[in-house]
C-alpha cells in the first residue's frame, strides 16, 4: 500500500487507545513500517508549527507498504469500527479508503 507522509502520520488516529497484549504489538509493528525516519523528515524539511506539521511536499514520496495479513485484517476492523461510530474525518478519508481497499500481496512460492 503506497502511503503519503500525511497517511502515515494520522494512521495512529486509526488505532484504539487501549487493547489486548495482540493489538497493542500489532500496532506496533504497523508503527514501525510507517514511521517517518530522521533522514525522511530532514529530505522533505519537515516542521512542526503551532498549526501541526509542514513540508515539502515536492521532495514528499510515497512509501509501499506491504502489510502481512494480521496488520491489514486489523486496520480494516478499525476502518470499519469508525466507520460505524460515524468518527471517519476528512483527514483519515484516503487511508481508510486505502485501507479498505488493501489486498496482502501473494508471496511467490517456488
Amino acid at each position: 500500500m503506497k502511503l503519503t507522509v500525511k497517511e502515515r502520520m494520522v494512521l495512529p488516529a486509526l488505532y484504539p487507545q487501549k487493547g489486548n497484549l495482540l493489538e497493542q504489538s500489532i500496532v506496533k509493528e504497523i508503527t514501525e513500517k510507517t514511521t517517518i525516519s530522521e533522514k525522511e523528515a530532514t529530505d522533505i524539511k519537515l516542521q512542526r508549527t503551532p498549526r501541526g506539521y509542514q513540508w515539502d511536499l515536492k521532495k514528499e514520496k510515497e512509501i509501499d507498504v506491504e502489510l502481512s495479513k494480521v496488520e491489514a485484517d486489523f486496520l480494516k476492523e478499525q476502518v470499519s469500527r469508525l466507520d460505524k461510530e460515524k468518527a471517519i474525518t476528512q483527514e483519515l478519508l484516503d487511508v481508510c479508503l486505502k485501507i479498505k481497499e488493501y489486498e496482502v500481496k501473494k508471496k511467490e512460492q517456488k
